[in-house]
């Protein structure tokens, strides 16, 4: 808990201990798919192993992969570390290197900015647009693209100057976010090397229709979807089919 630290709930910020590990924090203002309602201020939590840091300073000329991690409904990058992975994700990218971003979805109600408050565990939580709709009554749920995001911080990236191959980029999700890592292979399939889905509960099992999500862009990629078999949930659900 000591890697907390002191935290007001800005999207611009995050928790203290994670930039002691070199984790940053990055912003851009999304269009709105609604006309009447203003930009989106999105944001995304980013790490570049050292080692490609000091390829950039000797200004050697060599592309790295890039992956994109979802976390899962109503949580944060932030949560999504401190409950479940920890540095493993950054110790992985210094071992392999690869750049590194956290994605962050939006709050449920569609406002102009994330949730913030002065709560590390509930500030910039988000629930990514994906066809399985709405958990609820949001009316303006739809008002974000996060297909749009996704192409976003990619895009957001490379103006940085960060060295990304466009043939390695990568979207790994979980639960709500594998729902979203999904969603990218239907959307953005043709910018993709590949995603991972971890227990991805929408439209399970595969014989259940993809409600109104059909692919806009189709391309072949690689795809690696994981389930514990003995999950409850999913023994319920596979029940309906026995």
């Amino acid at each position: 808990s000591e890697l907390i630290g002191n935290y007001q709930g800005s999207p611009y910020a995050t928790w203290e201990g994670l930039y002691q590990q070199g984790i940053q924090v990055r912003s851009f203002l999304q269009p709105s798919q609604s006309n009447a309602k203003p930009d989106l201020l999105r944001r995304y939590l980013r790490y570049v192993p050292q080692v490609i840091s000091q390829q950039l300073i000797d200004k050697k000329k060599k592309d790295y992969p890039l992956v994109i991690v979802l976390p899962g409904a109503n949580t944060s990058p932030e949560q999504l570390r401190h409950y479940d992975l920890g540095d493993r994700l950054e110790r992985l990218a210094d071992k392999e290197e690869f750049i590194l971003a956290y994605g962050n979805a939006y709050n449920l109600n569609g406002q102009a900015a994330p949730l913030n408050n002065d709560t590390p565990f509930s500030a910039n939580q988000g629930y990514w647009r994906t066809c399985g709709g709405a958990p609820g009554n949001y009316p303006n749920f739809y008002d974000v693209d996060d297909v749009d995001y996704l192409k976003r911080v990619i895009q957001h990236l490379i103006r940085e100057s960060l060295p990304i191959d466009p043939e390695q980029i990568f979207v790994w999700g979980l639960s709500n976010g594998g729902e979203m890592a999904m969603q990218a292979a239907r959307g953005m399939g043709h910018l993709l090397a590949g995603i991972g889905a971890v227990v991805p509960v929408t439209n399970m099992p595969a014989n259940i229709p993809l409600g109104e999500c059909e692919a806009t862009i189709q391309a072949p990629l690689s795809m690696m979807l994981m389930y514990a078999p003995k999950d409850p949930k999913l023994k319920s659900i596979f029940a309906q089919f026995d």
